[in-house]
C-alpha cells in the first residue's frame, strides 16, 4: 500500500491476504469478502492462461463441475467471477493441511488416518461420480483435512464429464 500498489491487493470484492498455492492453471490466493467478511479461497488463472482459449475453456468447464458438487467431503465454489480480465474460482476456505504436506512434515499417516482418509475422499468421489464428474487428479496434495478431521476433495481442474471420458488413465 505504501508503495502505491494497494489496488492489486483487491480483486473484485475480495481483499487478497496471502498465497496458498500454485498450478500449472494459476495460484490459489487466501481472500476475505470485503462486505460479508467470510475467508475464501480464490482460484486465479494466470494472464498467460487466459490467453488460451482452451484453458479457459477448460477453466470453464471446472466452474461448471464445482456448482453441481456440494457434499461435505468436496471443497465447495461459491462463485465464478472476472475482475479488470482476471478469472477466478470463488472456493470456501478450508483451515488445515493436505495430506501431501502432513506426511512431508509429520511423517507416514497412521493406519487407522490413512483409511478414514480414503473412506472420506471415497464418499466424495462417488458423488461427483453420481453427478457424472471424474476428477482425474487425485493425489495427496488435492485432498484437504481440515481441523475436524473431515477430507475435503479440491482441485477438479483437469476434471471430465463422465460421458465424455473414454479413458480415465488419459
Amino acid at each position: 500500500i505504501y508503495a502505491g500498489k494497494g489496488k492489486s491487493l483487491l480483486l473484485g470484492n475480495y481483499l487478497l491476504l496471502e498465497k496458498l498455492g500454485q498450478g500449472g492453471m494459476g495460484m490459489v490466493l487466501k481472500a476475505e469478502h470485503r462486505r460479508m467478511k467470510r475467508l475464501v479461497a480464490l482460484k486465479i488463472l494466470s494472464p498467460a492462461v487466459v490467453k488460451s482459449d482452451e484453458a479457459v475453456k477448460r477453466f470453464q468447464r471446472e466452474v461448471e463441475a464445482a456448482a453441481k458438487l456440494i457434499h461435505p467431503n468436496i471443497v465447495t465454489a461459491f462463485d465464478a467471477e472476472e475482475a479488470n480480465g482476471t478469472h477466478f474460482l470463488v472456493m470456501e476456505f478450508v483451515p488445515g493441511r493436505d495430506l501431501s504436506s502432513m506426511v512431508a512434515a509429520d511423517g507416514p499417516l497412521t493406519i487407522s488416518l490413512a483409511v478414514d482418509c480414503l473412506r472420506q475422499a471415497a464418499r466424495g468421489l462417488a458423488f461427483a461420480h453420481q453427478k457424472g464428474i471424474v476428477h482425474r487428479d487425485i493425489k495427496p496434495a488435492n485432498i484437504m483435512l481440515d481441523g475436524r478431521g473431515t477430507v475435503r476433495l479440491a482441485d477438479f481442474g483437469l476434471m471430465a464429464f463422465a460421458s465424455n471420458v473414454t479413458d480415465v488413465r488419459s
